[in-house]
């Protein structure tokens, strides 16, 4: 199968329902422009989607998690039979691995997608080309692994790949999300049931990867914000919703200083600590230190760090 680009005249499930077209209706999807089949929504393929179901909420569930990995591919598994699964973003003048996942439990799959990565070489990647000049949100490939080019690719990178797949999507737009789902060499080829299963499972598949990228990149950032006291207190002075000393103790606070410690700091009484910080709680309508903190973390996030 040459290198193609599988496209729903729809892009999600959403429009496809405001367009009429779920279910029992036939939506035709489109390989490089030209007609490849259609699909019929029946009764079959509802029990099928309810039998995917808890595969769906397992995926959901680990947004945020190190299981990430492992629930992507369990699914990709389960749907296409994926030995291997890596999910990059695409800028246009770099690629970033953010995840990778072998069925056997070896580092393939992170190592090929490091490598492609640190490398120029998937600047050659025919598939990764067709996804950059893609106009659509969400899209598909099926790419054969006899058109690849560049020997580096072959030998270095897919040198025991049969087929792949490419899932991409933009909804860190401008940046493009690629799932890079992967058979080795010796087992079957993906059939067309597998390739439309995925494509049906695309949006899906980009909203659970682009949130727990987002959550990821907030967490890191979140530990960034709280790692230093002159931030946290320029940021909450920036508020001006509070006293200086009310701003100050709520600052001590958010650090992770205890009452004898922001009193030693600021050269005060401790009561003296406890009466600025009831204060500032009640002004922010906050009750504990854990409130704060998050408190804390919504301005930051506010002001565009």
């Amino acid at each position: 199968m040459a290198h193609g680009i599988l496209i729903p005249l729809s892009n999600t499930e959403a429009e496809l329902q405001r367009s009429g077209s779920l279910p029992g209706q036939k939506t035709d999807f489109m390989i490089g422009g030209v007609a490849r089949w259609s699909t019929c929504w029946s009764s079959s393929q509802r029990e099928c989607d309810m039998a995917y179901a808890s595969d769906d909420s397992t995926l959901v569930s680990a947004i945020g998690t190190d299981r990430m990995g492992s629930s992507l591919l369990s699914y990709l598994s389960k749907r296409c039979g994926a030995d291997h699964c890596a999910v990059f973003v695409m800028k246009p003048h770099a690629l970033t691995n953010r995840i990778a996942a072998s069925l056997d439990g070896t580092e393939t799959a992170r190592q090929r997608a490091q490598l492609l990565a640190a490398s120029r070489y998937w600047r050659h990647d025919e598939g990764l080309s067709h996804v950059r000049n893609a106009k659509q949100e969400l899209g598909l490939i099926h790419c054969d692994m006899n058109d690849l080019k560049s020997p580096q690719l072959r030998h270095e990178i897919y040198y025991d790949v049969a087929e792949r797949l490419l899932l991409f999507g933009r909804p860190l737009a401008p940046s493009a999300i690629v799932i890079s789902v992967v058979r080795t060499s010796g087992r079957n080829e993906f059939k067309d049931n597998h390739v439309n299963d995925l494509q049906n499972s695309t949006a899906l598949l980009m909203a659970a990867v682009a949130k727990h990228i987002e959550y990821c990149d907030c967490r890191e950032d979140a530990g960034r914000a709280l790692s230093s006291l002159e931030q946290i207190e320029r940021c909450i002075h920036g508020t001006q919703l509070l006293t200086r000393r009310e701003a100050e103790v709520c600052a001590r606070t958010v650090y992770g200083m205890s009452t004898v410690g922001i009193a030693h700091a600021l050269d005060v009484g401790e009561e003296s600590v406890k009466t600025y910080r009831r204060r500032a709680y009640e002004k922010l309508g906050i009750g504990s230190s854990r409130e704060v903190v998050s408190w804390y973390l919504t301005q930051w996030s506010q002001i565009g760090h």
